[in-house]
Formats: C-alpha cells, structure tokens, sequence
C-alpha cells in the first residue's frame, strides 16, 4: 500500500540521511584531523621558524658585540699605533731632514758636475763645430778638386779617346798598308823563292855543265888552264849572286815579318791602351760615386749632429725640470706627509678589522637568511601537500555529494513511480487519503538533504526552523575550503615575513 510505501521509502530516505552523515562525519572527522595537522605543522613551523629567527638575532646580536669589542681593540691598539707612529714619525722626520740635506749636497754636487759636463759638452760642441766647418770647407774644395780632377780627367779620356779613335784609323789603314805590303811582300819573297829556285837550278845547271865542261876541258885540254880559271870564276860568281840573290829575298821576307809583327804589337798596346782608358772611366765614375756617398754621409752626420744637440738640449731642460721637482719635494719633505702615511696606515688598518667583522656579520646574516629560507621551503612544502591533501578531500566529499544527489533523486522517481503505480484512476478519494497524498506530494517534493529545490515548477516548500545534519555539513564544505586556503594564506604570508626578516 501507499503507507508502506511511504515507509519503505521514508526508511530508505533514513538509510541514506545516515549514510550521508556518517561520510559527512567522516569527511568532518578528516577536515577536522587534516586541519588539526595543518595547523600543528604550521605552529610547528611557526616556532621553529621563530626559534631560528630568535637564535640567528642572537647570533647576529653576539657577532655584532663581538665586532663591536674588536673594533674597540683594534681602535685602541691603533691609537697606540698612532702613538708609536707619530713618535716614529718624528724620528722618521728627523731621518728624513738628514736626508735631505744629504740629497740637496748631492744635487748641489752632481749640478757641479753637469755644469763642468755641460761647459765640457759646450767646448767639445764648438770643436764639434769647428771641425765640421773645416771639414766641410776641406770637403768642399776636395770635391772641387776633384770635381776638377774628374773634368780633367774626363777630358783627357775623350781627346785620349779621340786620339786613340784617330789612331785605331791610322792603325787600321796601316794595317791594311801593311797587310797590303805583306802580302806584296810575300808574293815578292814567293817570286824571290821561285826565282832563286830557277836561279838555283839554273846555277845547279850550269854547275854540272860548267863541271861537265871543266871535266870535258880536262879531258880535252890540259893545257888550257886559264879557260878553267875563267869558267871556274863564272862558276863561283854564279853562286855567289844565286846566294846573293836568296839572302836578299829571305831578309825582305824577314824585315816583311818583322813589320807585322810590330804592327801587330802596336794593335795590342792600341787596345790595351784602350782597356786602360775604359777602366779609368769605370773608375772616374766610381770616384764620382764614392764622392757623393761622402757628401751624403757629410750631410747625414750633420743631420745627426744636430739631433743630437736637440736631444742634449732635451736633456738638460729635463736635468732643469728634475731638479726643480726635486727641489719642490725637498720644501714639500719637511711637512707632515709622513704622519699622515701612518695615520692612513692606522686607518686603514681599523677599516680593515672593520671590514672583516662586516664580512662576519654578512656571513652570519646570510647563514641565518639560508636557515630561514629552508625553514620556509620546508612550510611550503608542508602547506603545499596540505593544500593537495584538502583538495583531494574536497574532491572526494564533491564526487560523495554528487553520488548523494543523484541517490536521492533515484529515490525520489522510484517513490513516485510506486506511488502512482499503486493508486487506481478510478478509485474514490477521500479527505483523509487527499490529506494523506497531499503530504505524501509535500513529502516527494521536499529535499531531505538541503531544504527544497529552487525550481519553478515545485510547490514552495515551508519554512523549517531546523537545518538537517547533512545541510548543516554541506553547508560547512566551502568553509574548510575557506579555512584551508586561510591557512595557505597565513603560510605564504609567513614565509614572506621569513624572507623580509
């Protein structure tokens, strides 16, 4: 029937309302531990973030008294420094008068010995000089007696070459004369040859037949002695022109030979004469050469020699400057400097422990900045998995509601279904089962779980003074999501408190 129905779902309602109270006290139960945790994590984090905060001030306070204390050491071993250094000072003062007086001796000494330098330097310029302008006046009238010498010379090697031309001319017609009359000469001396010849075998001839005449007469006449002696002069004065006549062409021949070769020999001393003059023309020119090398040497080395009267008047207004500075810094000597040395020194020395205990305190702070900057990673961390762990369950108990809702509905259709399966069309109604099914419709449009639906086409539901336990926990979700996120906040806000400290 309806009211079994009724009960039967009433009863399911009941079953899910405590269904969903337990996960919603479960959920409350692990909102409530994760806060619970949250919470002492942050305290937790909280105090060490402070304990450490507390003992890095400590420290910093200590190391801070400490630099304080040694800064007062090191102040009062500098003013006993500073004492020490002025009576030093003093001494060192003294010292340095004496030094000076010894310097400006000295400079007064070496000034001595450059003014006898520079009066030496001055009379060697001078000589300097004078031998240059000598020199220069003996190169001078070197170069123009030589230049003179070269003309000459030059002159006299062209009418020497002019000579030599007219006389390799009349060498040359006298050798061809020469050549001429040699070879008229050997062809004189060939005919002598040949006519000797003759002369010789007709003498030869006619001393066989003067030998066969004389044998013949001999024979013949033994009384015919002065025809003998007549053909025997005939005989010997034929020999004696046949001899005569040889003797004569040998000795044109000889004096013909005797001639070329002197020809000859004046033709070698022509060209070697020739030779000579070419190479005192080579060696003119080499003189020339040689000349004008000097004269650039001459013009180089009074080139330098003027450089180097620059550089030596360099040197002396350098030598002047010097020892004005040194002057100035002999009057500058008998100040304060020294002191002012060792005070700087002093203070420097108080800025240096000064510096180290900087440098301590900046190590200390950044040692403490390290400890606070992994104290806060390690929050973060820990809030970081907090906020996952809350979001996780927040998702959880999101899908649960969701699973809740839709049970309802579920719920609510198979209700409703049954509800109108169960009564006929046609059966009568009466007032108690209108009242009964009017409620049972106040009951089906109800929500059990959160008071109503805001739907239009719902009948408006009455004003209930009591929330159920599943809107009562419903209604705290958002605000764990909001405590949670507060907690996030109060942690991000921490560690930049930890960071700006």
């Amino acid at each position: 029937t309806a009211e079994s129905i009724r009960a039967d779902a009433q009863s399911a309602i009941a079953s899910a309302q405590e269904r969903a109270a337990g996960e919603i006290r479960t959920a409350e139960e692990l909102a409530s531990e994760i806060l619970s945790g949250a919470e002492e994590s942050a305290a937790a984090a909280r105090e060490g973030a402070e304990q450490v905060a507390e003992s890095i001030q400590a420290d910093a306070q200590l190391a801070l008294q400490a630099a304080d204390e040694h800064s007062l050491r090191l102040r009062s071993e500098a003013e006993v420094l500073l004492g020490e250094a002025r009576i030093s000072v003093e001494e060192m003062n003294a010292a340095a008068r004496e030094d000076v007086a010894r310097m400006r001796e000295k400079a007064a000494s070496v000034r001595q010995e450059y003014e006898e330098q520079l009066e030496i330097l001055q009379s060697a310029e001078e000589r300097a000089a004078e031998v240059v302008s000598g020199a220069e006046v003996i190169a001078a009238e070197k170069i123009a007696e030589a230049e003179a010498g070269v003309e000459g010379l030059v002159a006299d090697a062209k009418t020497r070459s002019e000579l030599v031309d007219e006389r390799e001319t009349e060498v040359a017609e006298i050798l061809e004369e020469a050549e001429t009359e040699a070879r008229s000469a050997a062809e004189m001396v060939e005919a002598a040859k040949e006519e000797s010849e003759i002369i010789r075998i007709e003498a030869i001839g006619l001393r066989d037949e003067a030998d066969r005449v004389l044998s013949a007469a001999r024979e013949q006449a033994a009384g015919l002695s002065d025809a003998e002696r007549q053909a025997f002069e005939i005989v010997e004065q034929a020999q004696r022109e046949a001899v005569g006549i040889r003797a004569g062409a040998e000795g044109e021949a000889t004096a013909a030979r005797s001639e070329i070769e002197l020809l000859q020999a004046q033709a070698t001393e022509l060209e070697q004469g020739r030779t000579s003059q070419e190479s005192e023309l080579q060696e003119i020119e080499h003189a020339q050469a040689e000349l004008a090398g000097r004269r650039d040497e001459l013009n180089r080395r009074s080139a330098d020699h003027d450089a180097a009267e620059d550089d030596l008047r360099l040197r002396i207004s350098e030598i002047e400057r010097r020892e004005a500075e040194l002057a100035e810094r002999t009057s500058d000597a008998d100040t304060a400097d020294e002191v002012v040395a060792q005070a700087t020194d002093a203070h420097e020395a108080a800025e240096e422990a000064l510096r180290v205990a900087r440098e301590r305190a900046e190590q200390i702070t950044a040692e403490a900045s390290a400890e606070a900057e992994q104290v806060t990673r390690q929050a973060e961390e820990s809030a970081e998995s907090l906020r996952a762990h809350v979001e996780r369950r927040r998702a959880e108990v999101e899908e649960e509601a969701v699973r809740l809702e839709a049970e309802r509905n579920r719920l609510f259709e198979e209700q409703a279904a049954a509800h109108v399966a169960a009564v006929p069309d046609d059966a009568p109604i009466d007032s108690s089962s209108a009242d009964v099914s009017d409620d049972w419709a106040t009951d089906m449009t109800e929500d059990p779980f959160n008071g109503g639906h805001d739907d239009v086409d719902e009948p408006a539901m009455p004003e209930r003074h009591e929330q159920s336990r599943y809107e009562r926990h419903s209604a705290k979700l958002p605000r764990i999501g909001d405590d949670a996120a507060n907690v996030v906040r109060s942690l991000e806000s921490f560690r930049k408190t930890l960071r700006g400290s």
